[in-house]
């Protein structure tokens, strides 16, 4: 039997095919499934045929065969994995049908409406829904019938003739069938754009033209399309799709009688996400609201959501026709006056001023309810535009203070690391173990990473066969992590899972009979097995070398059946350890005799927090003894000094570097690198920003096959940073293995682990990570999420700004993403209200990048109108501080749209009655002779 079939599939024989099938029974068909499926992987492939040319290595008849033997054999779940492309035999299939008719068909013909162009005519579908082998939904006919207008033209292959009488041979197509398009989502506009007509009269009617057709014979009920067009653009179709209807709307030419019969539809069309639609519907508006029948008090009821848009065009409209109702319409002229205030929340100031002469000349100089509707927007109303608006508002003196218990400038808000409302919670019994386990591997919490080891040791000796059966689930989970890499977890998530993995299998050799399910969940994962042993193997990173030191010496200390807590477990978010509980952690090793992992110690004093150390410091004093107090008081008391024998240098080397300003005893330098040393202890990175050469591609010359290449520049960010080759050495320091030439790969996921691992010092790892990810403007995919998740772990960090720090905000408020240049505004703002920001500086670093022009400055005007400006007093005054620091580091020469940052400095300075500064902006005195600079540069100058 699978002889015979191979042999008709071999030779292409259609016409032996369906006897063949018919002939079997079904049990012997669902028997040739592996046979089927074997072949189609090997005849799906593609191979070279020379001159450039690949084609695949099945014939036409080749494909048709499998195409109908997959339908007559394959069961539900097999049918499942079947592709539309293997869907080519749909003009026999009412043969088929009428002896073989799965019970899959119907549901396999509805998944095919997901693909772009489907395989299957509308026709057919009509006839197999009438003959009862299925019933197709609005949804599949709404995706198949764009096809129904055209054939392919058997002389031109890969043409189509356009045949809009075949939406006449059922009249349940023209009853029904079409308004489907206007229902549900399809492809109409895709057939339209990239369909190939054959030429002829009708090769530029389409679909917009068998409309017009229809509708001008009367097939069609005119007004039902128009309607249906418009209700279009709130049925969360796409934005193109969208836009179909509404060109297929207007290249109806509606009449005004008849957009006066549609405008509920078209009102509704004013609340569509698609910027189109509303734009149109305004257009149409522009041309009605003089009408008497027009539904003016609807419009101006719509005006505040119109004047809110983000599109400045919509608004501009919509201002422009209520100006018109104003001046013809008295009775009307209050309350279009009240619904033009949300003019005042945009920044642009011809907007302003537009909306202001409105209420000016229509509105009441008395009116209360005017003052007010004025009051809220008083803040954001710009200062050129007040005047005209002072018979409404109030006096408010420039630069007052927002509220009496403003903090004057300069004054920090004190923000310790340790506090109750960061504390990570203890866990208690082996249940808070069990659900730690659950979600360690989800990353959800960066710290989650570190506590479940901990915890395992915490809680190993209360595990029980019972116990284990709880904690399956996440081991199946790691085994999977590993198994099946998934772009949202990290290298620090598989290192989890591998340390998961390893424990298991000690699970394993202690519990052999609780244990058989993780037995068995090794055998299935023998072949992708990655567990700690394996780690260096598979995955020679030794960036993550550290912390899976500390992993094994976890493991080590279980198979010992000891229990002394790790010193490195972060108490409080995102990963500071309390001095004290360090202390008191190194107190357990002490009273056990037992020396802690050299990488435990460094990176539990990396993750101090070191802000309040006093009472840890006499508790060290009190308690440890030898080489513990001595390190510990060295560590904790910036001015001490250290005192007896030194034993493990790594330890004095690592307090060094964190708290001793840069003073190295002379025994300790020369156990490290010494670049990687001085670096780490004068916490200083050096960067900038350079124009970088490269070899730039030109046209392409056909003759000689090369493109053209030229010289180019691209502006970037280079942060410079010690890097040293691996040494195999005894005394390896922790921060040494982040600054090595090799092995430096990590995944964007992993960024707030590492940067976690030095709370206290980020740059040690934004030095890098800044060079990686945020080295360009306009980085994008793994660089742009890298560059989030620097952004949100300085948002985490409750310590002072790094330098670091404030290059990676201020490049972010010029990235190209939205979302990225957002985030920095958010940082900004929340460090600036609790003054803990130095703005000046940020602008400094914006001047720095500006000058190379890194990116168009358009992005940090507009970030600044948008979500930096008229927050408060205090943020005003920062803003423009920021903008003081941005311009002195400019050259005479003007840079792009640097009229806008100066718009919106004169405006800053008039908001807090501040005076300019020639001696910190000497290149104004230049710029005030650029034509295009001249009028508000002289404006700044004036107020000197």
């Amino acid at each position: 039997m699978i002889e015979e079939y191979l042999n008709i599939l071999e030779k292409g024989s259609k016409d032996l095919l369906i006897p063949f099938l018919k002939s079997l029974t079904e049990k012997e068909r669902h028997s040739l499934v592996p046979t089927i499926k074997k072949e189609e992987r090997r005849l799906d492939k593609y191979e070279f045929r020379g001159h450039g040319k690949y084609s695949r290595l099945a014939t036409e008849e080749q494909l048709w065969i499998l195409a109908v033997s997959t339908f007559t054999c394959f069961g539900s779940s097999d049918a499942k994995k079947l592709q539309g492309w293997t869907w080519r035999a749909y003009q026999e299939m009412d043969e088929i049908l009428d002896w073989h008719c799965p019970p899959w068909f119907s549901s396999f013909i509805h998944g095919l409406k997901e693909e772009e162009f489907l395989p299957v005519p509308y026709q057919y579908v009509l006839n197999w829904q009438e003959k009862g082998y299925l019933s197709a939904s609005p949804e599949l006919l709404a995706a198949i019938l764009p096809m129904a207008i055209y054939l392919p033209d058997e002389k031109i292959t890969g043409y189509f003739n356009f045949l809009p009488e075949e939406l006449e041979k059922n009249p349940i197509t023209l009853r029904e069938h079409i308004w489907y398009l206007f229902e549900y989502p399809g492809t109409v506009n895709r057939v339209e754009r990239f369909l190939n007509v054959s030429p002829g009269e009708k090769e530029h009617e389409k679909w917009m033209g068998a409309f017009r057709r229809l509708t001008e014979s009367g097939q069609l009920d005119r007004m039902r399309v128009l309607k249906a067009c418009l209700l279009t653009v709130n049925r969360n179709f796409n934005k193109t799709l969208s836009g179909w209807f509404i060109d297929l709307f207007l290249s109806l030419n509606p009449v005004e009688e008849e957009l006066m019969q549609l405008q509920d539809e078209l009102f509704s069309a004013l609340y569509s996400v698609q910027s189109k639609a509303v734009g149109v519907v305004l257009a149409l508006f522009k041309k009605l609201y003089a009408h008497p029948d027009f539904r003016t008090d609807d419009f101006i009821a719509q005006l505040a959501t119109l004047f809110s848009s983000e599109l400045k065009s919509v608004a501009k409209t919509a201002l422009s026709i209520a100006e018109k109702i104003a001046e013809s319409t008295v009775a009307k002229r209050k309350d279009i006056c009240v619904q033009a205030m949300p003019v005042f929340l945009t920044k642009d100031e011809a907007m302003q001023l537009q909306a202001a002469k409105l209420i000016r000349k229509y509105g009441d100089l008395e009116s209360e309810e005017l003052k007010e509707a004025v009051l809220p927007y008083t803040d954001a109303i710009l200062m050129s535009v007040k005047p005209l608006l002072q018979p409404w508002l109030r006096v408010v003196e420039p630069g007052f203070p927002d509220s009496p218990d403003q903090l004057e400038e300069g004054d920090p808000m004190q923000f310790r690391l340790i506090r109750a409302e960061n504390r990570i919670p203890e866990l208690k019994n082996i249940e808070d173990l069990i659900f730690l386990a659950g979600q360690a591997m989800e990353n959800n919490e960066p710290y989650h990473f570190d506590l479940l080891p901990a915890a395992i040791l915490q809680f190993d000796q209360q595990i029980t066969g019972e116990t284990i059966a709880q904690l399956e689930p996440a081991f199946q989970r790691a085994y999977k992590v590993n198994s099946q890499w998934s772009s949202g977890l990290g290298l620090f998530d598989r290192l989890l899972a591998a340390f998961l993995t390893s424990y298991s299998a000690y699970l394993t050799l202690k519990f052999p009979e609780s244990a058989a399910g993780l037995k068995r969940l090794r055998l299935q994962h023998a072949n992708d097995l990655l567990d700690l042993d394996s780690w260096g193997r598979k995955l020679d990173i030794r960036l993550f070398d550290p912390f899976k030191m500390i992993f094994d010496a976890v493991l080590e200390q279980i198979k010992k059946g000891t229990s002394i807590p790790l010193l490195s477990t972060a108490t409080h978010s995102p990963s500071y350890v309390d001095p004290k509980i360090l202390v008191q952690r190194f107190k357990a090793y002490q009273e056990a005799g037992i020396e802690p992992h050299t990488m435990d110690v460094q990176l539990a004093m990396q993750r101090c927090a070191l802000d309040e150390t006093e009472e840890a410091l006499k508790l060290a004093k009190s308690e440890l003894t030898g080489e513990y107090r001595a390190l510990m008081t060295y560590f904790l008391d910036q001015k001490a000094f250290s005192t007896g024998e030194i034993l493990h240098a790594n330890w004095w080397l690592t307090a060094t570097m964190l708290n001793k300003g840069g003073q190295i005893p002379e025994v300790l330098s020369i156990k490290a690198d010494q670049e990687v040393l001085q670096t780490v202890v004068k916490g200083k990175f050096d960067w900038k920003a350079y124009l970088k050469e490269y070899l730039a591609y030109g046209e392409f010359d056909a003759k000689t096959g090369k493109s053209e290449r030229y010289k180019a520049w691209s502006p970037e960010i280079l942060v410079k940073y010690p890097v040293h080759a691996s040494k195999k050495r005894e005394q390896y320091l922790f921060v040494e293995y982040f600054f090595e030439k090799e092995f430096q790969q990590s995944w964007e996921t992993d960024i707030p682990r590492l940067i976690f691992a030095f709370p206290n010092h980020p740059d040690l790892m934004l030095s890098s990570r800044i060079n990686l990810h945020l080295n360009l403007s306009g980085a994008d995919g793994d660089h742009l999420r890298a560059a989030n998740k620097m952004l949100m772990s300085l948002r985490e960090l409750n310590g002072e700004l790094s330098p670091l720090g404030y290059l990676t905000i201020a490049a972010g408020m010029l990235h190209s993403d939205k979302t990225i240049r957002g985030l920095a505004a958010e940082l900004w703002f929340e460090r600036v209200e609790e003054r803990r920001m130095i703005s000046a500086e940020t602008g400094r670093i914006l001047g720095l990048l500006e000058r190379i022009e890194w990116a168009p400055l358009k992005r940090l005007t507009d970030l600044m109108t948008t979500n930096m400006m008229g927050l408060s007093t205090a943020h005003n005054m920062a803003l423009e501080e920021m903008i003081v620091a941005l311009l002195s580091q400019l050259e005479t020469e003007p840079v792009k749209n640097l009229k806008k940052l100066l718009e919106i400095y004169h405006e800053l300075i008039a908001l807090n009655g501040s005076a300019v500064d020639l001696d910190k902006i000497p290149q104004l005195s230049t710029w005030n002779i650029t034509g295009s600079l001249k009028k508000v540069v002289g404006e700044l100058l004036s107020r000197n």
